[in-house]
């Protein structure tokens, strides 16, 4: 299976902090993850910037490196068909005590969202033994 990932140095016009995001090649199916960088470092700023910061180590460490990290597990599940979800790399805007959690190698995708995006690898890889 192929995943095409790229990191854009724009920031999508909303209102919310959106990080990424999925799209289909129209001419290969090949799904396209978007990763909206200036976003990212948007909310690193935001969050060194806010009051949390200055009391936790974590967040004041924090770089846009572990938040693109982050934004692409989440969008490389929603191109296996996961869909958002109320915690883990699946919840669609993850706060502080999530950031907290990828930190510490915490934040991760719940067993089912695993179980899940294995089936849509392997549904890939039997369609692709079946195309030859």
């Amino acid at each position: 299976m192929s995943l095409l990932v790229r990191l854009v140095s724009l920031r999508r016009a909303t209102g919310a902090f959106v990080c990424g995001g999925v799209a289909r090649e129209p001419l290969t199916e090949v799904p396209t993850i978007f990763v909206y960088v200036a976003a990212i470092v948007d909310r690193v700023l935001a969050i060194h910037h806010g009051a949390p910061s200055r009391s936790e180590p974590t967040l004041a460490s924090l770089r846009p490196g572990h938040l693109i990290g982050l934004t692409v597990a989440h969008e490389v599940g929603h191109a296996l068909g996961l869909p958002h979800a109320a915690s883990g790399v699946m919840k669609e805007n993850a706060d502080l005590d999530d950031i907290l959690a990828l930190r510490a190698s915490r934040f991760l995708f719940l067993p089912q969202q695993v179980a899940r995006m294995r089936q849509a690898i392997q549904r890939f890889g039997d369609q692709v033994t079946a195309a030859r």
